[in-house]
């Protein structure tokens, strides 16, 4: 038998799991891949040989868990001027039950729903926790709606799909002129720094709990919403996602179920993503109660200057034991611990895997982070990347065994199976099933109706394919989003998905990522941004356009020349690179708080600047295509 450190739970080798020293990892405990494969007319159907365990009804049961088995284990920490400090398990349920008990006492009662627009903070957990343990949603909203003017029409749109009773912003005093935009009639505005008239939270806090906060929580089932999330907005206003607590406490169980096992007796993560995201709220933040580990919150975030500053700051201080970014961050981080040998000593002196998500992650960026494993820790480190999205809350691939590469995104996750469509080209159209998949959208009954497919699969709008169904296992690709495509003036058939990673992963990080341009067009051209270290070695900046530095224009006219060798026809050959000075604008809905990047919005947007890629008027500042 082997045993669990981070939950104590004995784990019988039957069940699936491997452990021995990895060859290239070192010592790992895993489950391995177990493909199991079907085919139907006209699908292919895919899923894996796991079961889950029995789960809990509501995510706060891991909560009262953790309480229960560790209570005086550290949960969530902020850093603070006397350096890192929060509740253990027993104070953050004893201050969860307080706001309960707050929010029953106004009345509000199972089905309906508070809002948050709050930076990743202790409270701001609070708060969520304490909703859910009284049965009620809780709405987050993306604080980067209050932030910019551009943006206040999605905030009134995401606050008004919440129909909340309580709004809960942290900093009301400074994000006045947007809450000003909002009808706030029937809601109470509570914040950590009121304005006249609004309530301050610690009001919450000091509520004096009755059991009427334990019949509350009795009453919760499966099927009550916990939490609305917001999708991206891509092609309009952001839409509501439902998310059960089925959802939300399966996708705890299948990631656990598989994941790989931290031979640490407390795991400590470090993270900034946020809980507006699926991925930071629902799978971080609920991973934290299911290990009673220890939850740094970072209040940094991937841009130079002082926000990263506190990023690196921070590892320095909690040496983590595993770690998740997306892959814009990574490269930064790497370019700082190649310069800080004491930076790269407390990254890798307790960590057992990184995890990345949101993007592709460059193969170079990849053999970087390797090689200061191999230096750091004498072994390289494993890398689990995979497929999500906040209608699955969020999971439903993963790589979740050993693999020695990137841009695989893995195998199903437990108990939910995927169905691969043929498309007329090599990719398939993904539609998912499973206890983690939601029921539909806020306020969209006509939309929700053509969700899911005549066998109950949702349909994503997303690609993916393989080139060996032998090893599928380890050959599944994301392909992009199928809304995304589009075709040329000839009627040929582009896959933006597959130019877009193919031309960031050529160039190897010097670029943070790639818009593909081209529809009605006779051939394909891109516009690219640099990475921050690059952009301040630029030569000269001209308005939209910017002129590297020599060297850097030679790599991007390398990369370009490379994909053109390795990808003939007018839908794969790109004939010019138009380097963008611009970062790509959050207000202007080019790229959202996760970093992906609207690709029609910017076309949209620079209009200008695509018409002299093909008119040939701004030559001095275009990468040519060799011919």
């Amino acid at each position: 038998m082997i045993t669990d450190t981070t939950t104590n739970a004995v784990l019988d080798p039957s069940d699936g799991i491997e452990t021995h020293d990895d060859p290239v990892f070192g010592p790992l405990t895993y489950f391995p891949a177990k493909p199991v494969l079907r085919r139907g007319d006209d699908a292919i159907y895919l899923r894996q040989d796991y079961k889950l365990p029995d789960y809990p009804t509501s995510v706060i049961d891991y909560l009262y868990a953790a309480a229960s088995a560790h209570p005086d284990r550290l949960s969530l920490a902020e850093r603070g001027p006397q350096g890192w400090d929060g509740p253990t398990f027993r104070q953050l349920k004893a201050n969860c039950e307080a706001i309960a008990q707050a929010l029953l006492n106004r009345g509000l009662k199972q089905g309906d729903c508070i809002a948050v627009l709050s930076r990743n903070s202790i409270i701001h957990a609070q708060i969520l926790f304490g909703a859910m343990m009284a049965g009620i949603t809780a709405a987050s909203i993306s604080p980067s709606y209050a932030k910019f003017s551009e943006a206040f029409p999605r905030l009134q749109s995401t606050f008004a799909q919440s129909k909340a009773k309580l709004f809960f912003v942290d900093d009301a005093q400074t994000l006045s002129d947007a809450l000003d935009k909002l009808d706030l009639s029937g809601c109470e505005l509570v914040s950590e720094h009121p304005r006249p008239g609004d309530t301050d939270v610690a009001e919450l806090l000091g509520t004096k709990v009755t059991e009427a906060v334990a019949a509350a929580h009795a009453a919760v089932t499966e099927e009550t919403v916990g939490k609305i999330l917001f999708t991206s907005g891509s092609t309009g206003n952001p839409k509501g996602v439902i998310n059960t607590q089925r959802m939300m406490c399966a996708n705890i169980a299948m990631s656990q179920r598989i994941g790989i096992r931290i031979p640490h007796a407390q795991r400590r993560r470090l993270c900034w993503l946020p809980w507006h995201h699926t991925f930071g709220g629902n799978h971080i933040l609920h991973e934290m109660l299911f290990h009673a580990s220890a939850l740094y919150i970072d209040s940094g975030r991937p841009v130079s200057g002082p926000d990263f500053e506190r990023s690196l700051t921070a590892i320095r201080e909690v040496k983590p034991t595993n770690f998740s970014n997306v892959p814009l961050a990574y490269g930064m981080l790497l370019d700082a611990m190649e310069q800080d040998t004491e930076l790269a000593e407390a990254f890798f002196s307790n960590l057992t895997f990184v995890h990345y998500g949101g993007a592709g992650f460059p193969g170079e960026t990849y053999e970087r982070l390797q090689k200061l494993a191999m230096t750091y820790r004498g072994c390289r480190i494993p890398l689990s990347g995979g497929f999500a999205m906040t209608e699955a809350a969020p999971s439903v691939t993963t790589v979740h065994w050993p693999y020695d590469g990137v841009g695989r995104i893995g195998m199903p996750v437990p108990e939910v199976e995927i169905k691969l469509i043929p498309l007329s080209d090599d990719r398939y159209e993904l539609r998912i099933k499973g206890p983690n998949v939601f029921p539909g959208y806020v306020d969209q009954p006509e939309l929700n109706k053509r969700l899911f497919d005549d066998e109950g699969f949702f349909i994503t709008g997303d690609a993916i394919r393989f080139e060996n169904i032998d090893n599928i296992a380890n050959d599944l690709r994301y392909a992009g989003r199928v809304s995304e495509d589009f075709k040329l003036d000839s009627g040929t058939f582009v896959q933006v998905g597959a130019i877009r990673t193919g031309l960031n992963l050529e160039c190897g990080g010097l670029v943070r990522d790639t818009v593909v341009v081209g529809e009605g067009r006779a051939h394909i051209v891109a516009m690219v941004w640099l990475n921050d270290a690059a952009r301040a070695r630029a030569t000269r900046v001209d308005g939209a356009l910017i002129e590297p530095a020599p060297e850097d224009l030679a790599q991007v006219q390398q990369a370009l020349d490379r994909w053109n060798q390795n990808n003939g026809g007018s839908s794969r050959q790109v004939r010019a690179i138009g380097i963008l000075a611009e970062p790509p604008s959050l207000s202007e809905n080019e790229i959202n708080d996760k970093g992906y990047v609207n690709q029609r919005q910017v076309l949209k947007r620079r209009a200008e600047i695509v018409d002299a890629l093909y008119n040939g008027t701004r030559n001095d500042w275009l990468v040519v295509a060799q011919q």
